[in-house]
């Protein structure tokens, strides 16, 4: 979406994979200043997302790469994707830590994830915090 989220300093877009709709969006720039690069919204099979999961990952990988090349005013580039599912189909979980200092906290959420999310931690992305 925007060029430096997350502090990343590379292009990145928005990829909004739905039950019936998959779309992109890539902007330049931040805030009121951004400019549209490309938008696009496409009908992705019915049945290909459910709540067990993509039933045919090629199928879906294929119509992203659709996507990307027909958005307008231009094809999306960036090759850095900020996703989103459908709610059903992600886990989340707050956690309450006690006070401390921020590198005391980015030592300790790995464990803090490891006990609640069903994926190897080191297969995770997490933000530290600042």
């Amino acid at each position: 979406m925007y060029e430096s989220v997350l502090g990343l300093k590379k292009p990145i877009f928005g990829l909004d994979i739905g039950y019936s709709t998959l779309k992109v969006i890539q902007l330049k720039g931040e805030g009121p200043k951004a400019k549209l690069l490309g938008v696009a919204e496409i009908g992705i099979e019915p049945k290909a997302l459910s709540k067990d999961g993509i039933s045919d990952q090629k199928r879906v990988a294929e119509s992203i790469l659709t996507a990307m090349k027909m958005a307008k005013p231009n094809p999306i580039t960036a090759r850095l994707v900020s996703s989103a599912l459908p709610e059903s189909l992600v886990f989340t979980k707050s956690v309450d830590i006690p006070s401390m200092k921020s590198e005391e906290i980015n030592k300790n959420i790995p464990y803090q994830a490891s006990e609640f999310f069903p994926v190897p931690v080191n297969e995770m992305y997490m933000e530290k915090f600042s």
